[in-house]
């Protein structure tokens, strides 16, 4: 018995379609329906989760800079007038000249830098690390100012630094004026 009629695509004619026929072929699309969607679902998600992941990575910096900010806000204060410490005494890395590490991973850019001399109070760049490539931290060489700046920004030393020479704490752009022609780029 025919319950409805549909008009057939390739002839256009009426055919006459029984009930659970038209319910087969409507459940079919919307089986068809269903997995599309839940393609396109996933395929969004998966755009939602690269765009959270980039926003972390945005969030990350921006935190960064802002205590670079910070840090610089608060060179209002004058330095406090006591023996400071490089930064191969404060990380106890053992790469200054003659020490405990020299013959396994060589010498530190930074104990040896006689254009960062004075640069924050430091012996050679042993305050001015942030600005000198090629140093060794965490256990790798950090490459140059532009590749490490990240981790630098966030090293307990950088701050300590900044918090001690207060207003008279010298930039990394004046550092690197100092370690670099103006011509320089990094």
């Amino acid at each position: 018995m025919a319950d409805k009629n549909i008009i057939c695509t390739h002839c256009k004619k009426q055919v006459a379609i029984e009930k659970h026929v038209l319910d087969s072929i409507e459940e079919e699309l919307w089986n068809r329906y269903a997995a599309a969607l839940s393609v396109k679902k996933n395929l969004l998600l998966g755009y939602v989760k690269n765009l959270a992941a980039s926003e972390k990575d945005l969030t990350k910096i921006w935190e960064l800079l802002e205590k670079e900010i910070e840090a610089a806000l608060s060179l209002e204060k004058e330095p406090v007038k006591k023996t400071v410490l490089n930064c191969w005494e404060f990380k106890k890395c053992g790469r200054e000249p003659g020490g405990a590490k020299v013959k396994e991973l060589g010498v530190c850019p930074a104990a040896v830098e006689q254009k960062a001399a004075g640069i924050n109070r430091g012996t050679c760049g042993g305050r001015a690390c942030w600005a000198i490539a090629g140093t060794f931290c965490g256990g790798k060489v950090q490459g140059t100012f532009a590749q490490k700046l990240a981790s630098c920004l966030s090293c307990e030393f950088y701050k300590k630094v900044a918090e001690e020479e207060g207003r008279h704490y010298q930039s990394s752009k004046e550092i690197l004026d100092k370690l670099h022609p103006p011509n320089y780029s990094i």
